[in-house]
């Protein structure tokens, strides 16, 4: 959709083939569009504070609108495609669907399927006894860390080496890389100005 033109003289400035005015030309016209995320932002309806989409894919992304923005160097913050004086926040993860696979594979078996990762996830408790895990099959980039591996700790931030005495330790790994993910979100969401109480 064409919205305007530009200026002349930031087309002259700039080096736009044409100048407008000056050289006779009309100046360069102006069309609007977007990303793919804030599109499907725009898709889903999220046009409230506090509205919060979440894609669990090869790279996992959050996006959220709010009314105000803390722009870091962790993330993005748009201007909201669907709703002006309000703004639209994005992370991007870069570890996403391999490492649950791998974790499903790893803990479940080369058989297991996405309903036995769910089965799993549902027999370690919300919170997952305050173990906390951090799966890096690549390099992350939300935040940015070089070292792979996996990572876990517990409520007293102990490191701990999941087969060493847990219950039900697959249990325990599927909760942990899809909470610790979460958790992620929620607050690094939050860094970046977004509140996400009250919407849906």
């Amino acid at each position: 959709t064409a919205v305007g033109t530009v200026a002349p003289w930031v087309a002259k400035r700039f080096g736009f083939r044409s100048s407008g005015a000056s050289t006779g030309a009309a100046p360069p016209t102006v069309y609007c569009g977007a990303g793919d995320n804030p599109c499907t932002a725009a898709g889903l309806g999220l046009a409230a504070p506090g509205d919060v989409a979440l894609s669990m894919g090869t790279s996992d992304t959050f996006m959220a609108v709010s009314s105000k923005a803390t722009p870091r160097l962790e993330g993005h913050v748009f201007a909201s495609c669907t709703a002006p004086d309000e703004y639209l926040a994005l992370l991007c993860y870069a570890n996403g669907a391999k490492v649950r696979e791998k974790c499903k594979r790893d803990f479940l078996g080369a058989r297991a399927d996405w309903k036995m990762f769910g089965k799993a996830i549902s027999r370690a408790p919300p919170m997952n006894n305050g173990l906390l895990g951090l799966d890096l099959q690549l390099p992350e980039i939300t935040p940015t860390i070089a070292k792979t591996g996996r990572f876990y700790v517990d409520a007293d931030d102990a490191a701990v080496r999941l087969g060493d005495g847990e219950a039900d330790a697959d249990a325990t790994a599927a909760r942990a890389v899809v909470e610790g993910r979460f958790l992620s979100m929620r607050g690094r969401g939050a860094a970046l100005g977004v509140d996400a109480a009250g919407g849906r």
